[in-house]
């Protein structure tokens, strides 16, 4: 998680509750969708929205702290259409 929170840093992006808790979330997981990040995040107590995991998901992609893919079998931008995961070993 320190790797990832680093590239976001150096990214331009901020150390926020909600970035740590999606980072949490993704923490030995593979292939989420950001609908089971949220899921997760609820596991954790931490209460947030799926727009706001979506927009998390994003910069750390941007960041190159977590990869992403699009499922050829769903439209683009929707919610179930992407796939996550950790980039971290």
């Amino acid at each position: 998680m320190a790797t990832a929170l680093a590239a976001l840093r150096d990214s331009g992006g901020r150390r926020t509750a909600g970035r740590q808790a999606v980072l949490q979330a993704l923490a030995n997981a593979t292939h989420l969708s950001a609908a089971q990040v949220r899921d997760r995040i609820a596991t954790l107590g931490v209460c947030v929205d799926l727009s706001t995991v979506h927009r998390t998901l994003n910069a750390l992609v941007t960041a190159g702290a977590v990869h992403a893919s699009r499922s050829a079998s769903t439209r683009v931008g929707h919610a179930g259409g992407w796939t996550v995961t950790n980039a971290e070993p």
